[in-house]
C-alpha cells in the first residue's frame, strides 16, 4: 500500500504500461479477472496512511531516526535486488525506495549483473527484487509458478520459479484438477480461486503490466508485427511465439 504505481508508470516506465490490476492480470487477460479477488486486492492500491497503520499495528514501530524497528529493536531494512543496466527497473526500485521510506522502512537498491542476480533469485538469497512471472495462454502458469508447492525448493536450492517460496495447500489440488478439466465453466472457477488466494496472501506484489519490447528494421526483411498487423509478440524473448516472427517476415526484395 505505500508503493505509488502510478508514479512508476510514469517515471520508470515513461507511460508505457499501466499500472497492476489487483488480480495481477493484465489486460490481455481481463476475462478472466474474479470480482472477488479485486475486492480483496484493495493492498495494490496506493494507501500509506494505512501502510503506517498497519505496520505500527504489526509492531514496526519508528526509531528515533525515523525508520521502523522490529520487535527485537534491531533495524527493519532490506535489499532491492536489480539487474545492473536494466534502467527501468532500477528507476522503479528507486520510486519504491522512496515510497518505502516515507513509511518509515529502509531500503537500498542494489544491482548485479544478469548472472548472479539470477542466481540470487533462484536460490532465494534475496529480500526484496523486481521480477517477472510465467507465460501462457491462460493465467494457469502465472499462479502455478507463484504459489505451488511443486517448485519449492529450501533456500539455497535452485527453484525453477517460485523463487519467493510460498505454497498454499488449496493450490496443489487446484493446480491437479486444471490439468485434467477440459470443461470452460470448472477452468474459470479454478482461476478464480487462485486469483483469491493470491489476494488474501500476497505471496507477490503486482507493480505493472509488463511491456513487451522490440525493435526491428526493414532495410532487408519486412512483415513484422506491428500495430497494424499484431501477429505475434515482437520481441525475441517469448518462445515459442518468436517462432511466428521468423515464418512470417518476408525479404524485402
Amino acid at each position: 500500500m505505500a508503493i505509488d504505481r502510478d508514479l512508476i508508470v510514469r517515471v520508470a516506465m515513461h507511460d508505457y504500461t499501466i499500472p497492476a490490476h489487483p488480480t495481477a492480470l493484465a489486460d490481455g487477460w481481463s476475462q478472466w479477472r474474479s470480482e472477488i479477488a479485486a475486492e480483496k486486492g484493495s493492498w495494490v492500491s496506493t494507501n500509506p496512511t494505512l501502510a503506517e497503520k498497519i505496520l505500527d499495528d504489526a509492531g514496526l514501530m519508528m526509531g528515533d531516526d525515523g525508520y521502523r524497528l522490529n520487535p527485537d529493536g534491531t533495524e527493519l531494512n532490506f535489499e532491492i535486488a536489480i539487474v545492473s543496466g536494466w534502467s527501468d527497473w532500477i528507476r522503479a526500485a528507486q520510486v519504491i525506495s522512496q515510497n518505502l521510506k516515507k513509511v518509515g522502512i529502509k531500503t537500498r537498491v542494489k544491482t548485479n549483473d544478469f548472472g548472479a542476480w539470477f542466481s540470487n533469485m533462484q536460490k532465494g538469497t534475496f529480500d526484496m527484487a523486481i521480477a517477472w512471472t510465467e507465460k501462457g495462454p491462460t493465467p494457469y502458469p502465472l499462479f502455478r509458478g507463484l504459489m505451488s508447492s511443486e517448485y519449492m525448493k529450501p533456500v539455497g536450492e535452485v527453484a525453477e520459479v517460485n523463487w519467493h517460496r510460498f505454497s498454499h495447500p488449496e493450490m496443489d489440488s487446484l493446480c491437479s484438477k486444471y490439468e485434467v478439466s477440459s470443461d470452460r465453466e470448472e477452468i474459470f472457477s479454478i482461476i478464480s480461486r487462485m486469483q483469491e488466494i493470491f489476494s488474501d496472501y500476497a505471496p507477490a506484489i503486482p507493480l505493472f503490466a509488463e511491456p513487451s519490447w522490440g525493435q526491428y528494421n526493414t532495410k532487408r526483411f519486412t512483415n513484422f508485427p506491428n500495430e497494424t498487423n499484431p501477429y505475434a509478440q515482437l520481441s525475441p524473448n517469448y518462445p515459442p511465439e518468436n517462432l511466428l516472427v521468423l515464418v512470417n517476415v518476408e525479404p524485402n526484395e
